[in-house]
């Protein structure tokens, strides 16, 4: 399963969300998940999206640092099995044993 842009904060509740993917994958199963950098801790701020003249419903998000990817792994039960960056963006593959 494939995180991008930050949506390991979909819902507002990064371990939340990842038991949902827990639950679907088989064991040995990856979640790749980008990251904020590091240093960016947790946040749990509302978000909405524009569009020119419309925009959405205001939604729960979260904003995960990189340096926080180890204890959610762990927090939703699963093992932190790399990371990595590329330019500006942080990674991580989540492997469900």
């Amino acid at each position: 399963m494939l995180l991008l842009d930050g949506n390991v904060g979909i819902g507002g509740d990064p371990v939340l969300l990842l038991d949902r993917l827990r639950a679907l994958l088989r064991a040995g199963g990856e979640v790749l998940a980008e990251f904020e950098a590091p240093g960016a801790g947790t946040a749990r701020p509302v978000a909405r999206l524009e569009a020119q003249d419309e925009s959405s419903e205001w939604f729960p998000w979260a904003r995960v640092g990189a340096d926080a990817a180890p204890a959610l792994a762990e927090a939703a039960g699963f093992a932190l099995t790399e990371t990595w960056a590329d330019g500006e963006r942080r990674f991580a593959r989540l492997r469900r044993p």
